[in-house]
């Protein structure tokens, strides 16, 4: 189980085969629809960081995202924090991590998709730079299958 500690005790690095046990209980507890460790096996060849306890090794949270060299973009996969770890900046952080290797690869904006009743989420990613540029609604009267697609200048 994750403490909860403030951000600035959150150390970032690459994600190892053996994070995956610790990313699949994170990713189970944040999401509906869950990645398997197929995907995340496959995202180590990608830009896949989490972020960790510097003492005890306990992961709080992890961002997954690839780069489109042809367009310069890069795009958030996937971005999940423990519960009890949320509202602490590790979020924050593990973006913070993803934008500067995003731009070390030379790419300059980045996308990712925030489901609309998402609300924290939607609310983190604006202050972190980025803006709606288009919704997209899967069936028009439920407002659960709408998302957002977001992007930010790197």
């Amino acid at each position: 189980m994750a403490l909860p500690l403030p951000h600035t005790q959150v150390a970032i690095r690459a994600a190892t085969p053996e994070d995956l046990p610790q990313v699949l209980e994170i990713e189970s507890l944040a999401f509906e629809k869950h990645w398997g460790p197929f995907e995340f096996k496959a995202s180590l060849e990608d830009i896949f960081l989490v972020a960790e306890e510097p003492a005890g090794g306990h992961l709080l949270g992890f961002i997954v995202a690839c780069c489109c060299r042809l367009s310069r973009r890069g795009v958030i996969l996937r971005l999940a924090v423990h519960p009890d770890s949320r509202r602490q900046g590790v979020a924050r952080s593990l973006l913070e991590a993803a934008f500067e290797e995003l731009r070390r690869q030379g790419l300059s904006e980045v996308v990712l998709d925030v489901d609309v009743v998402k609300g924290g989420a939607r609310k983190l990613y604006e202050e972190m730079g980025f803006q709606v540029a288009e919704v997209i609604s899967l069936c028009q009267e439920d407002e659960e299958e709408s998302f957002y697609v977001m992007r930010r200048p790197l």
